[in-house]
């Protein structure tokens, strides 16, 4: 392990190793922290930057728009041994993975083919442990293969025979599938829209509100125009930090979708 060293955020690469998702109120602990003019304690990285632990760290630092952070540099061997270094990091910290975290990082090593027993030592949980979040995991990516081969059937022109094949998954289960007695649900993609759009058109509504109150004590001299500039960013940063949280959500998806197709 080398010494700290100071590292562009943007040349970071952030893994979604073992949050499930970040915890936003310990990203506000930490940015209270900075602002208060606390240094927090380096995040560690891999020699080609690849973020080991310290995911709510960077976020805070990213939140004032700093452009580095500290970090210390820590060799790892390969895939396996970033993930379990990752998820032992998270462990002995103040906040410990949760077991949605733990049930995500057995998924990964599942992805890389480990044995229950392997990521009982890789991560130093209890074997039987390991094997129940191995077969939940297991059984949820059986899941996800088989609306995959159900959609090349019946969009993408495969035989189910080819289909079954392609996707790994047991060629009289898909075809009961395809007969109709385990018929997926579908999900309203188009209420899903609705109801985002509505609350965000809510949240938009109370915010102009807000403003438009805040601008008339503005004149009738009841608030300083610091107060006002306050006030705006204030809105501002929360716009910043919902970005950025979408922005996250986006990486974990392409992380889990990474992860369900090399499985």
């Amino acid at each position: 392990m080398s010494g700290i060293v100071e590292v562009q955020i943007t040349d970071l690469k952030i893994n979604h190793f073992v949050r499930k998702e970040l915890n936003q109120d310990r990203v506000l602990f930490f940015a209270e922290l900075i602002e208060s003019g606390e240094e927090l304690n380096p995040i560690e990285i891999t020699p080609n930057n690849e973020v080991i632990d310290g995911r709510h760290r960077v976020e805070a630092h990213a939140f004032f728009d700093r452009e580095s952070v500290r970090a210390k540099v820590v060799r790892v061997s390969g895939q396996k041994d970033l993930i379990a270094r990752a998820y032992k990091s998270n462990s002995e910290g103040s906040l410990p993975p949760s077991r949605q975290d733990t049930e995500h990082t057995v998924a990964l090593l599942v992805g890389l083919n480990e044995t229950a027993k392997n990521i009982a030592d890789l991560l130093g949980i209890p074997a039987k442990i390991a094997r129940q979040y191995a077969r939940e995991v297991r059984a949820k990516i059986q899941r996800f293969n088989m609306q995959k081969a159900v959609k090349a059937v019946t969009e993408g022109g495969l035989t189910v025979q080819e289909s079954a094949e392609a996707h790994k998954v047991d060629l009289k289960k898909l075809q009961e599938h395809l007969d109709g007695k385990r018929r997926p649900a579908k999900y309203g993609i188009p209420d899903v829209k609705s109801a985002s759009t509505r609350s965000y058109k809510s949240i938009a509504s109370k915010n102009a509100s807000i403003l438009r109150k805040l601008f008339d004590k503005y004149e009738d001299g009841d608030v300083t125009e610091a107060q006002v500039l306050e006030i705006i960013k204030h809105l501002e940063g929360l716009q910043k930090k919902q970005a950025r949280s979408m922005a996250d959500w986006r990486k974990r998806f392409e992380a889990k979708k990474k992860g369900a197709d090399g499985a």
